[in-house]
């Protein structure tokens, strides 16, 4: 990674929609160029267009418009594609399509399956680790764990007495993971 504050780079931000005849049609997009202050900018409005859609949106294309991609290009490193996928869904409720659980389960899958993808798996640290949906899904296209990375969430709602069990994962002790284990932990008003 380059340190250096005066690199530049070029980031594309965008939010799809599949066409009836193939092919998808952008339904936002903007390319930022080196100030990450317009690049969370555009996420935030990429991102509220899917969730307006998940709210008001037909059914029938609520996972497909779910998703906000970000292509970042630089000559100091990679480029990288990101892909937000909406969270793995188990059940539908009012206003959802009945179809919703495989809708998401294959958009998640298509993404997931690519060889070259990298997956973050997601997985709430407040719960019990083994029933953890997002690494299940990972392990079934990358089975020994060398394209995918743990992240664990909600390390704040974390009670004293588990934190040697979060210790564990994060080691890399319970399911090991080439890539590793990262938390995320929000601080409380006045930490």
């Amino acid at each position: 990674t380059n340190n250096n504050t005066n690199s530049s780079w070029t980031a594309r931000v965008r939010t799809t929609s599949p066409q009836p005849f193939g092919g998808e049609k952008d339904l936002f997009s903007k390319t930022v160029t080196s100030s990450l202050s317009e690049l969370r900018s555009a996420v935030q409005t990429a991102t509220s267009l899917t969730l307006e859609k998940r709210v008001s949106g037909d059914a029938a294309t609520v996972a497909k418009n779910s998703i906000v991609i970000i292509e970042l290009e630089s000559p100091d490193c990679p480029n990288v594609t990101l892909v937000d996928l909406p969270g793995l869904v188990r059940t539908h409720v009012e206003g959802q399509s009945e179809d919703i659980v495989d809708d998401v389960d294959n958009l998640v899958d298509y993404y997931i399956s690519s060889p070259s993808s990298i997956i973050l798996s997601l997985i709430p640290s407040n719960v019990d680790f083994a029933t953890s949906s997002s690494l299940a899904k990972s392990s079934l296209v990358d089975p020994g764990g060398e394209r995918t990375i743990g992240v664990l969430t909600k390390c704040d709602l974390v009670e004293e007495e588990d934190w040697a069990s979060v210790r564990s994962i994060v080691e890399n002790k319970v399911k090991p993971l080439r890539l590793g284990y990262y938390m995320v932990y929000c601080k409380e008003d006045g930490e």
